[in-house]
């Protein structure tokens, strides 16, 4: 089962379904809502890495 997606905000939530209603009837394509979800859901890091980390 795919865990549910984490939104950075109540607001991006609420944009987001939003978006799929529009999806559903056709206001918006397919492309336009993987856009919308690259900037709507939190990013998960990677266990064990640092943003400052230099890698050698």
């Amino acid at each position: 089962m795919t865990p549910k997606p984490k939104f950075k905000s109540d607001a991006l939530q609420a944009a987001h379904a939003s978006a799929k209603a529009l999806l559903k009837v056709g206001g918006i394509d397919k492309a336009t809502l993987r856009q919308l979800d690259a900037s709507c859901w939190v990013t998960p890091h990677l266990a064990g890495t640092r943003s400052n980390q230099t890698i050698a």
